[in-house]
Formats: structure tokens, sequence, C-alpha cells
């Protein structure tokens, strides 16, 4: 059984219109990115833009805010100003990470590969927050245990969702 986001909307898809997805796992964003290039692919979810000219992009159906996580007792925050000088993790396969990094290059931002590294960072005290997209941050907290976590500042950027095919 597969958990997540865009598995839950794969299910309504293939309800709606009566065809079944055979689902390839892919583990992590750059294996996805290497399955969807691969021939064995015709469909494909895309949180970023980039990789593969094999394949066609649809029109962004959904929009995700990007927020920062913080530790139990962290202050809401109510700009990214407030990071300035601060540790934050932030996941490098998101296309937002770059224009993050250009923007605000008074935060001393930490680059992780996969949102369970920025999760399991902040929750140590490695870093002072993780700049992650809500469900990814959500659904990451809840499979490891790490409820305590919470949303310190809902951002203006959004990670727009849509599909690749062949």
């Amino acid at each position: 059984r597969y958990v997540g986001f865009i598995s839950d909307l794969l299910d309504l898809i293939e309800r709606r219109i009566g065809v079944r997805f055979k689902r390839i796992p892919s583990g992590n964003r750059e294996s996805g990115i290497q399955i969807a290039e691969s021939e064995s692919a015709l469909f494909s979810s895309d949180l970023m833009k980039n990789g593969t000219s094999r394949m066609r992009y649809t029109e962004d159906f959904f929009a995700i805010p990007v927020v920062v996580l913080g530790a139990p007792g962290a202050t809401p925050l109510s700009d990214l100003s407030q990071l300035n000088g601060k540790k934050v993790a932030i996941n490098s396969c998101y296309e937002f990470s770059n224009k993050f990094q250009k923007k605000f290059s008074n935060i001393n931002f930490h680059f992780t590969t996969t949102v369970r590294e920025g999760l399991l960072r902040l929750a140590a005290g490695e870093v002072d927050g993780f700049m992650v997209p809500l469900h990814a941050g959500e659904h990451g907290m809840k499979e490891l245990g790490l409820t305590d976590l919470k949303i310190v500042l809902v951002t203006n950027e959004l990670l727009e969702i849509g599909f690749r095919v062949k």
C-alpha cells in the first residue's frame, strides 16, 4: 500500500476515470526522476519542473504552501527576516531552495537531501528551523513521531504540483 499526498491523488484519479496505474516506488526524489526519465514510466507526479525532455508537464493543479517548522517552544515568526543569522535546513531537491538561498543570503541554509534528514536535524537541535512544503513536513513528522515540532511561519512561496506524461 502506498501512502501520501500523491498516492491519495492517484487513487482519486483511478476511481474517476476507471483506470489502474501500476505504481513504481521511488524511495526518494532523485530516484523518482530517474524512473520518470526511464522507459518504464509513462506518467509521473511532479513537484519540480526540471529533468527529462521526453515528458510533457500538465498544468499545475494544486499548490501547497512552503512552511518553516520549529522546535517545541519555538516562537511564531512574522517573516523570514527573523531567521537572519539562524541555521535553517532546506531540502535541495525542491526548486524553491535556490530561490530562497539567493533571496535570503543572511540565513545560514543547511541543505538536506530528504525531508526525513531535515526533520531529524531540527529535532536534534542541529538547526533552528526547517523549510519544507506543508504536506511533506506534516507527513514526515507523523511518520517519525515528531509531532511536537510546529509550524512557526507560512511563507508566501507555493509548491505547485502537476504531472509529467510521455
